[in-house]
């Protein structure tokens, strides 16, 4: 108890610190902050979805950059924050919504009936919770969403990203493992015995905006979905391709073989043949299918100057292509630039071999119009996003990927046409 007192002692000392001045400047501890919001605004609440006609409840609501946003639609939006200046400043804004409501209080401290929400929406809040304290708080909310509800959270992983001084800083700066961890194992059985509710992973990504700005692949956003099965609980197909194909050790042997970054046979030499014969140029956007462990995308990007989104459904793929991203990151700020994988300042890899969807002349589906000569160039490390979602089910805005590009992930793709027709 003393421990759990001291962690939320420290906590509420740190935003007391910071909260002064309830402005966005100061929420966000960042020199771009004003920059940075108006882009990862409306990519944070993309990524989320609809929540039209929804009951929100916010966690860490803070001064409300959400709250108004999510209030424009929704049918009531309840946001908490324990910080009174906070709260004070998005009520003031927002009250005359006429559909939200809030609450100043510890979510560590919170309860809500069963059932009473259909989203449960947070942004930078688990990163000030213990490790405990998290796996408490994924058990409320799990209880807390009607069935097929959606649980969404943003946090910092790794180190901070954010350049505004602070004296201490007890923030946790988890690896995104930990989040997966956690939130995988919540579990809330029925009365009978019969059935449990879990949270489905239905992607899991890096927020782009920071990519773009800063070229920080830290800042990472889940959306899980609560699903009720029969007992016992189905073990999902990301279960089965995280601790046996690609598992750390199957990742090794593949990286001993293909070379860093490659789980399959041809490793860089064949990633730079194929992708020298999609005439990029600079500033196109690639979306790899596939992505692996992220060699093909780390080329693509530091060759021809692209900035490309990796998708799998491979948890532990892609958060080894996120960890060889950050610490790129993390090695060029001390002046080591970035990590070479076969001669490319790549950090990364990926599968190999078979081009799947290259060409980006299509413009009805995911693809915007493409074409020009190949044009190479190094730029600054990794302009590179990672996701984990099914690219069958991932919905992108229409034109939002120039290229398309695929490497032995196809023939894992049963139906093939409908994959297709969604990059039409």
């Amino acid at each position: 108890m003393a421990q759990v007192t001291e962690e939320r002692a420290a906590q509420k000392s740190y935003w007391l610190e910071h909260s002064s001045q309830p402005t966005v400047e100061a929420m966000m501890l960042d020199s771009k902050a004003s920059e940075i919001d108006q882009l990862e605004r409306p990519e944070v609440l993309s990524t989320l979805g609809s929540v039209a006609g929804k009951r929100v409840l916010e966690l860490g609501a803070g001064i409300g950059r959400f709250t108004g946003e999510l209030a424009k639609s929704a049918k009531s939006v309840t946001a908490c924050d324990f910080m009174e200046t906070s709260i004070a400043e998005n009520r003031r804004q927002h009250e005359q919504m006429g559909n939200t409501s809030f609450v100043v209080g510890d979510v560590t401290e919170l309860e809500q009936e069963a059932g009473s929400y259909d989203v449960v929406f947070s942004n930078w809040l688990l990163m000030y919770l213990s490790d405990a304290e998290v796996k408490t708080l994924a058990a409320k909310i799990l209880s807390w969403l009607s069935p097929g509800g959606i649980l969404f959270f943003r946090e910092s992983c790794f180190r901070p990203s954010g350049d505004r001084p602070r004296k201490g800083n007890p923030t946790h700066y988890r690896n995104p493992r930990d989040y997966f961890a956690m939130f995988d194992k919540a579990e809330l059985p029925s009365s009978d015995g019969a059935s449990s509710a879990h949270l489905e992973l239905v992607c899991c990504k890096c927020v782009d905006t920071y990519v773009t700005v800063k070229k920080n692949q830290n800042q990472i956003c889940w959306k899980y979905q609560k699903v009720v099965t029969p007992v016992p609980r189905p073990p999902l197909y990301r279960t089965f391709l995280d601790t046996n194909q690609y598992s750390d050790r199957s990742i090794a042997l593949y990286e001993a073989v293909y070379g860093q970054g490659y789980l399959s046979p041809g490793g860089a030499d064949k990633s730079a043949q194929l992708l020298d014969s999609l005439r990029l140029k600079a500033s196109m956007r690639i979306i790899d299918v596939g992505c692996g462990i992220g060699g093909n995308a780390f080329l693509a990007a530091d060759t021809y100057g692209c900035h490309v989104h990796g998708i799998d459904l491979s948890v532990n793929s892609v958060l080894v292509a996120i960890e060889r991203a950050a610490a790129a990151v993390a090695k060029s700020r001390s002046g080591g630039g970035g990590i070479a994988v076969n001669g490319s300042t790549a950090a990364a890899g990926r599968r190999s071999d078979g081009l799947g969807m290259a060409d980006g002349s299509g413009s009805n589906g995911c693809l915007s119009p493409a074409g020009a000569e190949p044009q190479k160039q190094q730029q600054a490390p990794h302009d590179v996003t990672f996701e984990v979602a099914d690219v069958l089910t991932r919905d992108f805005p229409e034109g939002s990927f120039d290229v398309c590009i695929s490497r032995d992930a196809l023939v894992h793709v049963a139906d093939k046409q409908t994959l297709a027709s969604r990059y039409d």
